[in-house]
């Protein structure tokens, strides 16, 4: 497990050297009729392609009574849709060669999914039916209450 985190790690952090290193002139951007907003950075030398959805909503948007809720969303996101059962999105993905994650900030969630530039089309139906499409799932919502629990445990107990 190790050593797939860790290519996923260099594999990003060579990414967002590349996005870094150009200018804003080197990113096509597109407003969808439905006011998505697309932005589009061409990296020929790097055969994938990062799908990454942003979600105006994270912890400083929350009023106190649903504080967490955005990071809990992002983690109920990845956890089936009408489609695909709990854990397969990252079966799916990972058996293209891919890799899928999220975070939640102060002002936006991510969900990412990378996958070989190849598999454009898979990833990009992956991504669209959990943003469209998730179910959430009484079990898979008492097992992830306890996981973001301890992330926020984690995060409390850093010096």
């Amino acid at each position: 497990m190790r050593t797939k985190w860790s290519r996923s790690f260099v594999l990003l952090a060579f990414l967002a050297v590349l996005l870094v290193s150009s200018s804003a002139a080197d990113v096509t951007k597109v407003l969808l009729d439905n006011g998505m907003t697309v932005l589009v950075k061409e990296v020929p030398q790097v055969p994938v392609v990062a799908l990454v959805s942003y979600i105006r909503a994270g912890s400083a948007s929350e009023p106190d009574s649903i504080a967490g809720m955005s990071h809990f969303l992002e983690h109920m996101l990845f956890k089936g849709t009408e489609r695909i059962g709990p854990g397969e999105m990252a079966r799916e993905v990972e058996s293209l060669g891919g890799y899928t994650n999220a975070g939640t900030g102060y002002e936006r969630t991510s969900h990412i999914v990378i996958v070989p530039s190849r598999h454009f089309a898979k990833g990009l139906e992956v991504q669209a039916d959990a943003l469209m499409h998730s179910v959430v799932d009484a079990t898979e919502l008492q097992m992830e209450s306890k996981v973001v629990l301890e992330e926020v445990r984690m995060n409390l107990d850093e010096p």
